[in-house]
């Protein structure tokens, strides 16, 4: 709900410019680089938990909003192959 709210809110481009992008910058520079450019998020770590929430732009769509939680990880990097994927498979279904 927030991620919905602040994307149409009058405050969305500073909200969106705070958010790191995939495959450029932050925490998600390393990350998403089949998506690059095209995600803007904020990550979480917990000890065995990865989580990943924001948004997904596909050109001259409406931004979808994701949040996605990987839990019980037994090495810390398993979880961006999948979140990658997940958030691939919405991009070629829409496109």
């Amino acid at each position: 709900s927030l991620l919905d709210t602040m994307l149409r809110s009058p405050h969305r481009e500073f909200w969106l410019g705070s958010l790191a992008v995939s495959s450029r910058s932050g925490t998600l520079k390393k990350h998403l680089p089949s998506l690059e450019g095209r995600v803007r998020a904020k990550t979480g770590t917990l000890r065995d938990v990865k989580a990943l929430s924001g948004y997904l732009f596909i050109d001259g769509q409406p931004a979808i909003v994701f949040a996605m939680i990987a839990n019980d990880l037994k090495t810390p990097n398993t979880a961006w192959p999948v979140f990658e994927k997940a958030l691939g498979l919405v991009t070629e279904g829409i496109q």
